[in-house]
């Protein structure tokens, strides 16, 4: 595989005091050309890709914000704004994407061009009373999508296909917190999200999506519980609406992805962490999170294998089953210990540890569909000055070499017993790595 990229921007941040209130404009535009060539099908056949990206129609991003914000108050400030965006890709067109078939002539592949529009109107609002904090947002979004496509999944699409997929949305956003004599703040809130719709452009048959919608509520807590010991605790519960997930599947050869509209799911759990600075030369770090995410309403649709027709398709209920890529529990642990050295120096060590429980990765079940749980374990030594003018570090990264995936496609080239090896595509996990690095302040 070859990859290269090249990407170049400017930001300007442009700010005027009022006095009553600052008003701050922040304006980007960023450009991207790629080039890269990757096999389609991870097997020794010469069946590549090219893609080019650059030339006449790179990616491109531009954004514009106005903020105007009240100066301090203890009693009530505020925030409004606009915001716009544009961002355009292209896949094909001056530049077309190639593939290689069995070392043969290369055919074109995906063209498409994209553009996503947002603009968006917000605000929001704090009012103090006490030791209390109200607040409250609202967003106004504006979505407009447009697609052309011409190939997708090796086939013309004559004539060129047109979406469009636009959409308006309220989202709207409630706090409330309370910090007690002790300095802890205990706070709740209820807020609206969103994910704009779009469009599959490189499998045939193109097609659009809907958005997705969040509502999401969480309680918490943060301060200190005692000397220089720190804690956040948070429970929090997701409900999703015609939720997007991404599939992919291996036809012919060639590597397709999609987005669909699968349905509703809920996540509920708990996150919580502590912050313990022992003594001046001890610290130590955990963090630990559970989650409980399941289909609701949801159905997925998969090839219906009793009928001679490929394009059959079958709903299946997706309803109490558990959500792809979301371990149950993760915990985390880290210890850093200063022993300062003669003429200013000092020695650094720092061990962390990290767990993540077994993960289910295809959206339906399967044979071999989760992963089993994981420790990953590194260390660090750093030496240099106290105040941090310099320091050598060496780093080992899993350290016990424990094998692990970040990406796992089950059954991927065929189910049993069709295929009986090297039926999956994964990713992964970073094995046992060590790095040495000198840095320096001026």
């Amino acid at each position: 595989p070859q990859y290269n990229a090249e990407t170049w921007g400017v930001v300007a941040n442009l700010s005027y005091d009022f006095g009553a209130a600052e008003l701050v404009s922040i304006s980007s535009y960023t450009r991207q050309m790629q080039d890269y060539i990757y096999d389609l099908d991870y097997t020794p056949d010469p069946i590549l890709a090219v893609l080019t990206r650059g030339g006449v129609y790179p990616s491109e991003v531009i954004t514009q914000e106005f903020r105007l914000t009240s100066e301090e108050s203890d009693r009530f400030d505020w925030i409004f704004g606009l915001y716009g965006s544009e961002i355009k890709n292209t896949f094909g067109g001056p530049n077309p994407v190639f593939i290689s078939i069995g070392g043969g002539e290369p055919i074109p592949g995906n063209d498409s061009e994209q553009k996503l529009t947002d603009l968006a109107a917000f605000g929001t609002a704090n009012l103090y009373f006490g030791n209390f904090t109200l607040g409250g947002g609202l967003r106004i979004q504006r979505s407009e999508y447009h697609a052309d496509v011409k190939t997708a999944s090796l086939v013309p699409v004559e004539p060129v296909q047109s979406i469009d997929n636009d959409d308006t949305v309220v989202l709207p956003k409630l706090s409330l917190s309370y910090e007690t004599t002790g300095g802890t703040l205990l706070y709740g809130s209820i807020s609206n999200g969103y994910e704009p719709g779009r469009a599959t452009v490189t499998t045939f048959p193109v097609f659009t999506y809907d958005a997705e919608t969040l509502w999401a509520y969480e309680l918490g807590a943060k301060g200190r519980a005692f000397g220089s010991l720190f804690f956040d605790v948070a429970a929090f519960y997701n409900q999703y609406e015609d939720r997007q997930f991404e599939t992919r599947s291996f036809v012919d050869g060639l590597q397709l992805e999609r987005i669909d509209n699968i349905g509703e799911s809920d996540a509920y759990g708990f996150e919580a962490g502590i912050d313990w600075m022992v003594n001046d030369r001890l610290t130590l770090k955990s963090g630990l999170s559970y989650i409980n995410a399941e289909w609701g309403d949801a159905t997925f649709g998969l090839d219906d294998t009793s009928t001679p027709n490929e394009d059959d398709v079958v709903l299946v209920s997706l309803d109490g089953q558990d959500v792809p890529n979301t371990p149950e529990w993760m915990f985390n642990f880290g210890a850093t210990y200063v022993q300062p050295l003669p003429n200013g120096l000092q020695l650094e060590l720092h061990a962390d540890t990290s767990y993540e429980s077994e993960t289910r990765w295809a959206i339906t079940e399967t044979p071999n569909n989760y992963t089993p749980a994981y420790w990953v374990t590194g260390a660090r030594i750093g030496f240099g000055p106290e105040d941090g003018r310099w320091e050598l570090s060496l780093r080992a990264e899993n350290i016990f070499d424990e094998g692990y995936y970040t990406e796992f496609y089950p059954n991927f080239f065929g189910s049993p017993p069709d295929c009986t090896e090297l039926c999956h595509l994964g990713a992964p996990g970073q094995p046992r790595s060590y790095y040495v690095s000198l840095s320096a302040d001026f």
